[in-house]
């Protein structure tokens, strides 16, 4: 993936720029693909934009070069001095972007923020890049002697950051400069130079305002001959860049149709994913529908198996609910003398008419303490006796209790389900409304409602 963004990188510089395009679309894949997060929101990206840059669509460019300063602050993956270096870099672009778009006061604006930050002081690169654009902002708006000032400056950077690259770094706009304040030869020489090391690096294409700016200086300086050869290769190459630029134009055009066809798509089946959707949720909701219905009458038959419960014993207080485990804790109760076994019943009878259940602290030990035993003979007694586990014993008393109290208390039926939890012993309406479904077969708020429906 490294080397296909490469590719494009050097493909961009030479003007090749669709070929550039598709080796940043087959590395976007591969970043994708296995979700390199690094290069798929920053690298990538930041080599489109100077492709959108290339083919004048300078807005486009703007708009994605303030786009990754959000996602360099997005990314954990690197470290602070890589996000500084990136950001003051971003800066000098975007402010590029402004004076291409001739909003100077922006391009101006931006950079003096930077400055603020201290970004033109991170390294000998980005201070030639903020003395290089402050130098090209000021040459924009006419201020010809602090454009130099700043122009220079960045000129003496450059050679001391790659004595190679350093005449070539801010010679187009030095040349402008010298030749607004009519040094001619100092212009000359200076863009000679420039191009010299630039055509080495770039393809000639790119020096199409080096050969403008030259002409217009031989023009000046009153050499015509030099001025037409000059022209006429810029002329020449802007032939080529423009021609790179329709490719480029077109290549861009060509990928927004084929987005524009995969959205109209994907819109397409939306529609009919939406269509399906809808007739399958019709359908389930007619299933549902007759499942609730079933489910009704089901509940309904429940309640009234219930409620007949009630109309065939005579004492108020019987158990209706009367649950009998196949597997037990304690099969056998041979430890547990006649006598012993007496008391811990006669205890257990106590707290049940004291309503020792309710309470939320009731447990297998607090009950042991209370009837002066142990929890393993008091286990092996409610086994025994009642053929059910302790705990299966508790909920017993208190779904009874829930059951009876709300047939015969209108007040305690306005309750809501987790105050009826808590008055009997339950911490939560979800464990409640459990143990009343399992004993019951119904939950807590159908048999309140069914009830409410015979006052």
């Amino acid at each position: 993936m490294r080397i296909l963004v490469e590719l494009g990188k050097c493909y961009g510089y030479l003007g090749q720029f669709e070929k550039a395009m598709t080796y940043y679309d087959e590395s976007t894949a591969i970043a994708e693909k296995h979700n390199l997060e690094f290069y798929k929101q920053y690298v990538i990206p930041t080599r489109i934009a100077y492709l959108h840059l290339g083919s004048g669509n300078y807005k486009k460019g703007l708009i994605t070069n303030k786009n990754l300063l959000k996602v360099i602050e997005s990314i954990d993956s690197v470290n602070e001095d890589w996000k500084k270096n990136r950001r003051s870099a971003l800066a000098v672009n975007i402010s590029r972007i402004y004076i291409a778009l001739k909003e100077k006061d922006s391009a101006l604006w931006i950079l003096e923020e930077g400055v603020k930050k201290n970004m033109d002081t991170i390294n000998l690169n980005a201070k030639l890049r903020y003395k290089a654009q402050l130098g090209f902002v000021y040459l924009e708006k006419k201020e010809y002697n602090k454009a130099l000032l700043y122009l220079k400056e960045a000129e003496r950077v450059g050679y001391e950051y790659d004595p190679s690259t350093g005449p070539a770094n801010v010679s187009l706009q030095l040349g402008e400069c010298y030749l607004n304040l009519k040094k001619y030869d100092k212009a000359i020489t200076t863009l000679v130079e420039g191009i010299e090391v630039k055509i080495k690096k770039q393809s000639e294409m790119f020096l199409v305002n080096d050969y403008k700016l030259l002409a217009k200086v031989y023009k000046e300086a009153g050499n015509i001959e030099k001025s037409n050869e000059y022209y006429e290769k810029f002329i020449l190459n802007l032939t080529t860049l423009e021609k790179g630029k329709d490719t480029l134009v077109s290549t861009f055009h060509d990928k927004e149709m084929q987005e524009l066809k995969e959205v109209e798509a994907s819109k397409k089946n939306r529609l009919q994913y939406i269509i399906g959707s809808i007739l399958i949720f019709v359908l389930g909701l007619i299933f549902i529908i007759g499942y609730l219905i079933k489910e009704k009458k089901k509940n309904t038959e429940k309640f009234n198996v219930l409620l007949a419960k009630f109309n065939q014993e005579e004492k108020a207080t019987f158990e209706i609910i009367d649950t009998k485990d196949k597997v037990l804790e304690e099969k056998v109760s041979a430890e547990v003398n006649e006598e012993t076994t007496h008391l811990i019943l006669a205890g257990l009878q106590t707290l049940k008419e004291q309503e020792y259940f309710l309470r939320q602290d009731c447990n297998s030990y607090t009950i042991a303490k209370k009837i002066k035993t142990n929890t393993t003979y008091l286990s092996k007694v409610i086994n025994s006796h009642y053929e059910k586990n302790f705990n299966t014993y508790i909920n017993d008393l208190r779904i009874n209790y829930a059951v009876l109290r709300l047939k015969n208390d209108n007040r305690f039926r306005s309750f809501s389900v987790q105050s009826i939890a808590e008055e009997i012993g339950y911490k939560s309406a979800d464990s409640f409304a459990k143990y009343f479904k399992l004993r019951t077969g119904l939950n807590p708020s159908f048999y309140i409602k069914q009830l409410n429906s015979l006052s």
